[in-house]
């Protein structure tokens, strides 16, 4: 568990990874900015082995990130903007979500998959709406 009082900015060429056999949660106070390709890797490919906490009040989250995005998000304070070449994993709840034309995003249902005392129950769809 890491948890960030501030801001995160991932610059140009900055890399954030999950390895293999582990599921960190970052919970995260300030904004969130990851540039063009800056990477939030998760090695595992398993949407529950990372999960992203907004803990903070009127959030930012912008993500131009190369790199396939598997995990959760639970940020509902957060502005949540995907400007990804790659394809999304998982789930976000959010104030607003947007995504660039053309992504792909695909709940991930894995998430949905829990008993009543794993923070993945926080996760599963309660409802979808598009624009």
């Amino acid at each position: 568990m890491l948890h960030v009082t501030g801001d995160i900015f991932l610059g140009q060429g900055c890399e954030r990874t999950t390895k293999q056999d582990s599921s960190p949660a970052l919970y995260l106070d300030g904004d969130l900015l990851a540039a063009d390709s800056s990477r939030i890797n998760n090695e595992t490919e398993d949407s529950t082995s990372f999960v992203l906490y907004g803990t903070g009040e009127d959030q930012t989250f912008d993500m131009k990130v190369i790199v396939g995005w598997y995990g959760a998000t639970y940020a509902p304070e957060a502005d949540i903007s995907i400007k990804s070449d790659a394809e999304v994993y998982g789930s976000f709840i959010s104030s607003s979500f947007t995504v660039s034309e053309g992504r792909l995003v695909m709940y991930d249902a894995v998430l949905s998959d829990v008993s009543a005392t794993d923070v993945g129950v926080y996760f599963a769809i309660d409802r979808w709406q598009e624009e």
